[in-house]
C-alpha cells in the first residue's frame, strides 16, 4: 500500500487502515485546496520528464508489467509511452482550461460570464476512486483527475493492477521535494464485495468515482448517503460505422487498415475499443474483410496472452461464424490472433474482444439506430467514416441514440486533450462551482465601483447611492489615465490581465483604457450580434480595414467578432499598401468591407485613378461619420448597395448600440442587456455593464440622441422587424457639431448637405474657424477634390446659405462671400490624425 507519502509492505487494507486513511485524508483537504494549481501542474510536468522511453522509471515499469500484464511487449511499451504526454504541463493546462475556461477558477473567485458576480471551483474534499483492471493506466489517469481538482484521493486498486500504480506513486515521491502531491493520496486494495469497508467508503467520502462493471457500480451506488457525489463509469460498448460513399472514396485497403488499428490497440480492452463494425448496405463486405485481415496479420503489435475463459469465448464466436457461413449467408476470417465475423443477424452485440470483430449491415441511419437501441445506455464511442455531406445527419441520429463520442475511423484511441468523457466534463464534476453573487442592479454596479475604485470613491466621498441618478455625470476628460499611476485610480483590483487601449486621438490627448480578456470577449460577442444584424453570415467574406496596432481596439474587436460568426476574414488593416489592398479586394471580392470612411474612400479613389474597378457590395463603417456625398460616390463607383454602422461604440465605454437592416440614418438598437443609456438635455449618457474592471458610470458621450417611439401600448414594447426587442434610438450628431460664428449657429450637417447637393463625388472636408486682429470671424472650408473635378464656389456658398436657417435669417447672401473662404486641396491634402487616420472635421483657431 501507499499511504500519503509512505510505502507499506502490506498489500491488503483492513477496516482500521481504511478508517485511518480517511482521517488522514480529511486533515489534508484544506491544505490541498489552498495549493496553487500551477504548483500541481509543475510537479506533474517534472514527473513526466522522468518517464521518457529508456529512462529508469520507464525501463523498470516495462520489466514489471511484462510479468503482470497479458499484453505483448510492444503494446506495453506503447502504453508506457503515453505517460509523459499524460503528465506534460501544456497538456494538463489545456485539459483544465477545457473544463473551467482557465486556470484561475481553481485558485480564486473569477468574474462570471453568466451572472453578475464571481465564481470559484472548490474540490469535493476526499475523493474515493474505484479503479478498473482492464486498462492499467486507468488508475493513474483517475488519480491525475483528483490532483487537478485538488481532491485528496484514496484509490482502491484492482487485483489485476497493483504493482504498477504503487511503482508510479514512488516515482512521484522521488521528484516531489516540496510535497505538493506525494502526501495527498493513498493507494489501497481490498476484495470487492466487502460490505463493511464499502459502507465506510460511502460514509466517509465526499465523492466516489467508480470505473468498472455493472455489479460493482450498483454496489457502491446503493445506499449512498446525501451529499456524496457519485460519478460512474460503468460497462460500455463501442462500434464502428462505414458508409458506402466513404468506402468508395478511400478504398478497401485504407479503410481495412483503419478498422484493424482500432480493434488491435490494447486488444479491445478499453471502453472505446470497437466490438462491432456496421457497413452500409450495398457494399461488398468480403473484400473489406480481406483487407482488415491483411492489416491485422501485419500489425506491428502481437496480441497478448489469453486466459482459458477468453479462449473459450473466441471458440464460441468462431463456431457461430462457421454455422452462419454454411447455413445463413454469413462469412468470417480466422487468423492466428484475430477473428472477423460477418453476422447476418441485425443488432449490436458484444464480441469476445481480443481482436474479435462482429460485422453487421445497415440500410439507413434509422435502421442503424434501431440496431443499437438494446444497448443505448451503454454506448460509448463510435469511430465513423462518412462523407462530409452525410456525417452531420448520421452523427446527430447516433448521438440521439446515446453515443457519447465520435472519432475518426482508425483514431478512436487518440482522444484529444480536453474532450468530454462519457458525455461529461469530468474535472468540473469533481468540483463544486461556488458563486459569489453581486447586486445586479445599476445601483449595485455603482456601489461596487464606489467601494473598490479610487476615482469613484473620491467622486462620491465614499457614500453609496440608492439610485443611479445620484452618481455625478462624468466627461471623457475626467478619465485622466495618461500614465500608469493615474490609470490605477480607475482600476477595480490590482494589475488585471487584459488589453490596454488608447482613446482620444481625435478629440484630445490620448488616454488609456483597460479591458480584461473576459470583458473584451464580451465586446467581441456584442459586435458579432451587430454584424449578424447587418447580414454577416458564416462564410461571408469580410475585409477588415481598421488600423491594427497603435493601441487601437477596432481591428482586434472586429476580427474576434467575425471569428464568432464564422466569417471568412481578410485581415488587411488600414495601413497596408493601397495598391496591394486593391489587389486583394479584386481577388477575394469581399461581401463586406469594414473600416474608416476616409480610408475606404481613398482606396476607391486610388482604384479609379489607376483604371481599376473595385466592387464593395456592403460597407460597415465606424470611427467617423459617412457623409451623404461619400455614399453617393461609393454607390456610383464601387457599386455599394448597403451602408451600415459597424457599431456605435467608444474605447471609453465599449459597445453601446448596433444597427440592423431596418435601421436607417443614425438609428440604432441599444445593447440593452449590457448598457444603460440616459438622454439628458439631448445628450447621451452611458453606463457600461461590460466594464467592471475599469468602470464607466454615467459618462457623457458628447453625442446628441433621441429615443425612437418604440412603445407598443398595453402589449409592451414593439419589436423591430428584425425581431429584436432592444430599444431603439437615433444619433443626431455630436453635441459639438454646432458651432457659433458671426452671431449665428451653424451645423456641420448643414455644410455636409451643401457639398452633397453640389454633386462633387466623394468629398472629404475640414472646417477652420479663425479670427483676425479686429475680431472679424472667418470660416475656411477646405475641400479635397480629384484634379479633374470642377468646383463652383458660388454654388457651394449658395447651398450653405440655403441649408443654414440662422444665416438666412441674420445676414444677406452677398455678405457670405467675404466671410467664407473655400479652399480646394488635392487628395490627401487635409491633415489626418497620425495615429488613427481620421479627419478632425472642425478646427477652431479662435
Amino acid at each position: 500500500m501507499y499511504l500519503f507519502g509512505k510505502s507499506l509492505p502490506s498489500t491488503v487494507c483492513d477496516q482500521r487502515v481504511l478508517q485511518e486513511s480517511f482521517a488522514a485524508a480529511r486533515q489534508r483537504t484544506r491544505t490541498f485546496a489552498a495549493t496553487p494549481v500551477r504548483a500541481i501542474v509543475d510537479t506533474l510536468d517534472r514527473l513526466g520528464k522522468t518517464w521518457t522511453r529508456g529512462g529508469e522509471n520507464w525501463q523498470r515499469a516495462f520489466e514489471m508489467s511484462r510479468e503482470s500484464l497479458p499484453f505483448s511487449d510492444e503494446m506495453i511499451a506503447c502504453s508506457l509511452d503515453v505517460i509523459p504526454g499524460l503528465l506534460d504541463g501544456a497538456n494538463i493546462t489545456a485539459r483544465i482550461k477545457s473544463d473551467f475556461g482557465g486556470m484561475e477558477k481553481l485558485d480564486q473567485f473569477v468574474q462570471s460570464h453568466a451572472f453578475s458576480g464571481r465564481e470559484r471551483a472548490f474540490p469535493l474534499g476526499v475523493l474515493f476512486h474505484v479503479s478498473a483492471g482492464n486498462v492499467f493506466l486507468g488508475a493513474i489517469d483517475s488519480l491525475l483527475m483528483g490532483f487537478l481538482t485538488k481532491n485528496v484521493s484514496i484509490v482502491k486498486l484492482s487485483s489485476r493492477n497493483i504493482p504498477f500504480p504503487l511503482f508510479f506513486a514512488n516515482s512521484l515521491l522521488s521528484v516531489d521535494q516540496d510535497t505538493v502531491l506525494a502526501d495527498k493520496f493513498a493507494l489501497v486494495h481490498f476484495p470487492g464485495g466487502d460490505a463493511t469497508l464499502e459502507a465506510m467508503v460511502k460514509k466517509e467520502s465526499n465523492g466516489i468515482i467508480a470505473w468498472g462493471g455493472e455489479e460493482m457500480i450498483l454496489s457502491y451506488k446503493s445506499g449512498l448517503g446525501l451529499g456524496v457525489k457519485f460519478i460512474e463509469y460503468g460497462p460500455k460498448i463501442s462500434f464502428q460505422v462505414v458508409t458506402r460513399a466513404a468506402l468508395a472514396k478511400y478504398g478497401a485497403p485504407q479503410v481495412g487498415e483503419w478498422v484493424a488499428h482500432d480493434i488491435a490497440m490494447w486488444d479491445q480492452a478499453a471502453c472505446a475499443s470497437p466490438q462491432d463494425l456496421f457497413v452500409e448496405a450495398g457494399v461488398d463486405v468480403e473484400p473489406l474483410m480481406d483487407e482488415v485481415a491483411r492489416s491485422l496479420e501485419c500489425f506491428p503489435f502481437a496480441r497478448g496472452r489469453l486466459s482459458d475463459d477468453e479462449h473459450v469465448e473466441i471458440l464460441k464466436e468462431k463456431a457461430r461464424a462457421r454455422y452462419n457461413k454454411i447455413m445463413r449467408g454469413g462469412d468470417y476470417r480466422d487468423g492466428s490472433d484475430y477473428l472477423l465475423h460477418l453476422d447476418p443477424d441485425p443488432g449490436l452485440r458484444p464480441s469476445p474482444l481480443n481482436r474479435s470483430l462482429v460485422i453487421k449491415r445497415y440500410d439507413s441511419s434509422e435502421n442503424l439506430v434501431s440496431q443499437l437501441v438494446q444497448y443505448s445506455r451503454h454506448l460509448q464511442s463510435c469511430s465513423m467514416l462518412a462523407m462530409e455531406a452525410e456525417e452531420e445527419a448520421l452523427a446527430s441520429s447516433l448521438g440521439s441514440a446515446g453515443v457519447m463520442r465520435f472519432a475518426r475511423l482508425g483514431h478512436v484511441m487518440e482522444a484529444p486533450i480536453g474532450a468530454p468523457h462519457d458525455g461529461r466534463m469530468t474535472l468540473m464534476e469533481l468540483t463544486r462551482i461556488v458563486p459569489e453573487e453581486l447586486d445586479s442592479t445599476l445601483e449595485g454596479f455603482a456601489n461596487d465601483a464606489i467601494a473598490n475604485v479610487p476615482f469613484y470613491r473620491e467622486l462620491r466621498g465614499g457614500r453609496l447611492v440608492r439610485q443611479i441618478t445620484e452618481m455625478p455625470l462624468i466627461k471623457g476628460s475626467d478619465l485622466d489615465t495618461g500614465s500608469e499611476e493615474k490609470l490605477s485610480r480607475f482600476i477595480h483590483g490590482k494589475n488585471p490581465g487584459g488589453y490596454v487601449f488608447s482613446s482620444g486621438g481625435t478629440s484630445g490627448a490620448p488616454k488609456y483604457m483597460v479591458y480584461t480578456h473576459d470583458e473584451f470577449a464580451i465586446v467581441a460577442e456584442l459586435l458579432a450580434t451587430a454584424f449578424r444584424a447587418q447580414g454577416v453570415r458564416p462564410g461571408s467574406v469580410v475585409a477588415n480595414l481598421f488600423v491594427a496596432g497603435n493601441l487601437w481596439s477596432s481591428f482586434m474587436a472586429v476580427d474576434q467578432a467575425m471569428a464568432r460568426i464564422g466569417a471568412r476574414v481578410l485581415p488587411i488593416g488600414g495601413m497596408a499598401d493601397k495598391d496591394q489592398t486593391i489587389t486583394w479586394l479584386e481577388r477575394f471580392r469581399p461581401d463586406f468591407v469594414v473600416g474608416l470612411p476616409t480610408q475606404i474612400i481613398e482606396l476607391v479613389r486610388r482604384a479609379e485613378a489607376t483604371g481599376r474597378k473595385v466592387k464593395i457590395p456592403a460597407i460597415l463603417y465606424g470611427g467617423e461619420h459617412l457623409t451623404l456625398s461619400a455614399r453617393k460616390f461609393l454607390t456610383s463607383t464601387a457599386g455599394t448597395a448597403q451602408f451600415g454602422s459597424a457599431g456605435y461604440a467608444s474605447v471609453d465605454a465599449g459597445p453601446i448600440g448596433y444597427q440592423c437592416l431596418h435601421c436607417s440614418g443614425g438609428e440604432h438598437h441599444l445593447f440593452a442587456s449590457h448598457v444603460h443609456l440616459e438622454v439628458i438635455d439631448g445628450e447621451g449618457v452611458v453606463t457600461s455593464r461590460v466594464k467592471r474592471t475599469m468602470p464607466v458610470i454615467r459618462l457623457r458621450t458628447g453625442d446628441l440622441i433621441e429615443w425612437l417611439p418604440d412603445a407598443g401600448g398595453k402589449s409592451g414594447p414593439r419589436s423591430c422587424p428584425c425581431g429584436s426587442a432592444d430599444r431603439r434610438f437615433r444619433l443626431l450628431g455630436r453635441a459639438d457639431s454646432q458651432f457659433n460664428v458671426w452671431g449665428c449657429r451653424l451645423f456641420i450637417n448643414d455644410i455636409e448637405k451643401a457639398i452633397a447637393d453640389c454633386d462633387l463625388g466623394s468629398v472629404l472636408f475640414q472646417i477652420h474657424l479663425k479670427q483676425d486682429q479686429s475680431a472679424k470671424e472667418e470660416v475656411i472650408l477646405q475641400v479635397e477634390l480629384p484634379p479633374a473635378t470642377g468646383l463652383d464656389e458660388v454654388k457651394l456658398r449658395d447651398l450653405v446659405y440655403h441649408h443654414s436657417r440662422d444665416l438666412a435669417a441674420t445676414h444677406p447672401r452677398p455678405w457670405l462671400d467675404r466671410r467664407m473662404q473655400i479652399v480646394r486641396v488635392p487628395e490627401g491634402g487635409i491633415q489626418r490624425v497620425e495615429r488613427t487616420g481620421k479627419i478632425k472635421v472642425l478646427v477652431d483657431h479662435r
